[in-house]
Parts: C-alpha cells; structure tokens; sequence
C-alpha cells in the first residue's frame, strides 16, 4: 500500500500480491487493467469524493494468512485502497484470459457491494460500476468465470 504521505500517482493504480513466477505472470494483466480505466474513465465524473482508487489483487495459497480482503477510504487524502483475493487455485487453473476475466469480474464486484457506497461520500458508485461494467463487457473482460 502506499504511505499516509504520498499521493497515488494516477487515479487508477492496480497491482498485485501473488506467489510463484507461473502465478504472478498470469495476473501481470494487473497492468492492463490500470491502463485501460485511466484512459477511459476519469473520477471526477462521479463526484469530489474520490481522487485515486488502488486495487491489489491477491493471488497466494490459502494458508497466507497475513494477506486479507480489506478496503481503506482516507477521507483526507479521497483515496481508496483496495486489497481483495482471487482463488490461488482457480488462477493456477485458468488461462490468462481466464484471469483477466476472474480479474475484471473482481474489481466490478468489489464496486457493486452496496456496503462500499455507505464509506464513500461525494462519489456516485452506481454510476461508476455501471460504466465499468460497460467498458468491461466491451472488451469481452466479463464472460462468465466462477470466482468461489
């Protein structure tokens, strides 16, 4: 995660936690993801609340316990950090673009939780997952995977 001092340096910052080189290749689309929100979406379109959102994905066997799911909202600093696991072995499993998808499906999932919308004032989450469901869907990154 970064510091209480710094800033993230783009709105969209995404990476990940991940065991193994065969593993931590298949979730280096980590990257692709980051890229494609900061070149599509911009924050500022859904409100003051929220100036930088870092999602990290978790990929490392089940007895990782210092690792958890755990969201973050520095009202301060409108940022959000994000960490959430993905099934070390249902990733072990799938193809990269099995992944991208697990990955995608992920990040859109953590943003329709209702639950979410209560931390974060100022920022319409509605409008947020619906265009990146959208922005998913059209680069065919939300084709049925099963993330349990």
């Amino acid at each position: 995660m970064i510091s209480k001092t710094e800033h993230m340096y783009a709105p969209f910052v995404i990476s990940s936690i991940a065991d193994e080189d065969e593993v931590g290749k298949k979730v280096e689309t980590d990257l692709l993801i980051q890229e494609f929100l900061n070149q599509h979406l911009k924050l500022s379109t859904y409100g003051e609340g929220l100036t930088g959102i870092a999602f990290v994905y978790i990929v490392t066997p089940p007895i990782d316990v210092i690792h958890q799911d755990e969201i973050i909202y520095r009202a301060k600093k409108k940022e959000l950090y994000i960490e959430m696991r993905l099934s070390y072995e249902k990733v072990v499993a799938a193809s990269d673009a099995e992944v991208l998808q697990m990955m995608a499906q992920k990040y859109l999932q953590t943003f329709q939780d209702k639950s979410l919308w209560k931390k974060l004032k100022g920022f319409d989450c509605k409008g947020f997952s619906r265009d990146v469901q959208r922005l998913f869907e059209e680069q065919e990154w939300l084709k049925v995977v099963e993330l349990v």
